[in-house]
């Protein structure tokens, strides 16, 4: 659940409405503590306590994309093993696919050697046999 929580945040920081949101709070935090009255001033320029909540918002961020690039990596792990099995069972069957084409191709080596012999001991029949009628004739 924790980490459903920190890919949301992770993905949403990474979004352009992130970007904007920044921008627009960065540019409003200035403007306040620059050309608004004095009295609206609640961090004079060098902005220190602006620096330190973007400090403070970069360090987290950063945390929060290690936590979920580490989720990531395990996911991918996990995806990486399945995939090697998979492709070593893939590779298994392959090889006895080429196992049995290669006995068929055997035995039908040996059969085209059976039908070539049969054909020449018909041949021999047939010459015998022609020999035979042309000696009665």
């Amino acid at each position: 659940m924790l980490h459903k929580i920190i890919d949301a945040i992770v993905a949403f920081c990474g979004s352009i409405w992130f970007l904007l949101t920044n921008i627009i709070f960065d540019a409003g935090w200035i403007l306040v503590n620059t050309v608004a009255p004095q009295w609206m001033h609640y961090d004079p320029y060098p902005f220190i306590f602006f620096v330190l909540i973007l400090s403070l918002q970069a360090i987290y961020m950063s945390n929060l994309v290690l936590i979920s690039q580490n989720k990531q990596t395990a996911r991918d792990h996990i995806r990486m093993e399945a995939d090697h099995e998979l492709n070593i069972k893939e590779e298994q069957e392959q090889c006895e696919m080429l196992t049995i084409l290669a006995n068929q191709n055997t035995a039908q080596d040996e059969h085209q050697r059976m039908l070539s012999e049969s054909h020449a001991i018909l041949q021999e029949v047939r010459e015998l046999v022609a020999a035979k009628r042309a000696r009665k004739n």
